[in-house]
């Protein structure tokens, strides 16, 4: 639970009146403090404040008339319960009404920004577990992510940043949070120390220990949540750069294995698989969308009719067999390169998720090798592998059917020979169309 909604259901187990005088009043006036200066709620939040309300208020005089043993003034205790009901309710419209006009709905170009400020952060994360000194480059990571956050917030709600300088920037932006109820004011020292810690990192090479990054990577990551939260209304766990992957699959694939990735042993299992799913998915239907005809992909160094495993091992005994996995494991590693994926963390992929065959009737089979680790860090790891290669495949992606664009030709140019251009040397050693060039065009009239 996040937000107003954890306040409320982390305290209610816990705040019980003791029956003293001025107690269910101070409990009020808490809860409706809170609930003025909040503009996120939902219907468990507002549910479960009234439910409060009503316990701090009314659970006291209950008790003392139930110990007393009056049981003729308990209709106006429920009387009371109804009255008190009603006013909390109305109390309670009032600020989803406020919430609704001050929350803020983020462009499209802002979502994505911060976006991107998300995937920053997650790499300062992974490049402080790097060893010495290379985990130093983190500092300058988690700097960006922040500075890219007071800039963002500025931009979204329209205030004029008169200076570039980090501190000015960042006073600038707390100032306009704290007229919406929000304070940043607490994240100043850290977020200024980090700023020198990257200033003696950039200009003056200078290198902090491990737990010094640690330090600087949490108190910026601290500092991200809480901006996203209260200057974009956006908790910032949930942001993701799934709007930047094309593929509906793909995405629906990384979006089952985060609801998974959370759970006990069995759902974690499956939130791997769920990734190994996706990335699958993701070369599959890249290769598939690029051929000459059905069959006969640009990607490949397979040829067209490759014989079956069962055909090779009739004829070429054990030894076929393991020339044919071979080769297998080649064209899969060739095909990683050729699209351009980070072959280090495809490693890294391959380890921690389970090997996949797919089946007759769409059905996949999955292999886990013993001890596998389902850890919060490997997962975010291997997550990130798989979107950060969709984002990269889809950066300049196309289709291309050979054989599709042959069929939109009229049909007395759909199975005419291509026309082949003969080219010789010049003079100067390079090759260029004969003088007869226009004279002789199609391969029929060459090879006469």
């Amino acid at each position: 639970m996040r937000g107003s909604g954890f306040f409320f259901s982390a305290r209610i187990p816990t705040m019980k009146p003791d029956g003293e005088q001025g107690t269910p009043s101070l409990a009020l006036l808490v809860l409706m403090a809170r609930l003025q200066r909040s503009s996120r709620f939902s219907s468990y939040t507002s549910r479960t404040a009234v439910r409060l309300a009503l316990r701090c208020v009314c659970y006291g005089r209950k008790q003392q008339m139930i110990e007393q043993g009056d049981s003729s003034t308990l209709p106006l205790y429920y009387c009371l319960q109804r009255v008190l009901a009603a006013v909390l309710a109305l109390l309670l419209l009032s600020s989803l009404v406020v919430g609704k006009e001050t929350h803020m709905e983020l462009k499209r170009e802002h979502v994505e920004w911060l976006s991107i400020i998300r995937y920053q952060s997650d790499l300062a994360e992974n490049q402080a577990k790097e060893p010495e000194p290379l985990n130093a480059v983190s500092i300058s990571t988690i700097h960006d992510a922040v500075e890219s956050m007071l800039s963002l917030i500025a931009e979204a709600h329209q205030v004029a940043t008169s200076s570039k300088e980090f501190a000015k920037l960042f006073d600038t932006v707390s100032a306009r949070i704290k007229t919406q109820g929000g304070d940043l004011s607490g994240h100043r020292s850290a977020m200024i120390a980090l700023n020198n810690a990257r200033v003696g990192f950039k200009h003056h090479g200078n290198q902090s220990n491990k737990q010094t990054i640690g330090r600087h990577i949490a108190n910026g990551l601290n500092f991200l949540a809480d901006a996203a939260e209260q200057g974009l209304d956006t908790p910032f766990a949930e942001v993701s750069l799934l709007g930047f992957v094309r593929d509906p699959k793909v995405c629906e694939y990384i979006r089952r294995a985060d609801d998974c990735s959370s759970g006990a042993a069995e759902e974690r299992t499956l939130a791997f698989q769920y990734l190994r799913l996706g990335f699958e998915t993701l070369v599959q239907g890249y290769q598939q969308s690029k051929s000459y005809s059905p069959g006969t992909p640009l990607i490949t160094t397979k040829p067209s009719l490759l014989p079956s495993v069962f055909d090779i091992r009739d004829h070429g005994g054990r030894v076929g067999e393991k020339t044919f996995e071979w080769l297998e494991n080649l064209d899969s590693w060739v095909r990683i390169l050729v699209l351009g994926i980070d072959v280090q963390e495809y490693t890294f992929f391959l380890a921690y998720t389970p090997a996949v065959w797919m089946l007759s009737g769409g059905r996949a089979m999955f292999y886990w090798r013993p001890g596998s680790d389902l850890s919060d860090d490997v997962f975010r790891r291997c997550r990130q592998f798989v979107v950060e290669s969709a984002i990269r495949l889809g950066r300049r992606d196309f289709a291309y059917d050979a054989r599709n664009a042959s069929q939109s030709l009229p049909e007395d140019q759909r199975y005419t020979s291509e026309i082949n251009f003969v080219m010789v040397r010049d003079e100067n050693g390079l090759l260029t169309p004969p003088e007869d060039y226009g004279d002789v065009t199609s391969g029929e009239e060459t090879s006469q």
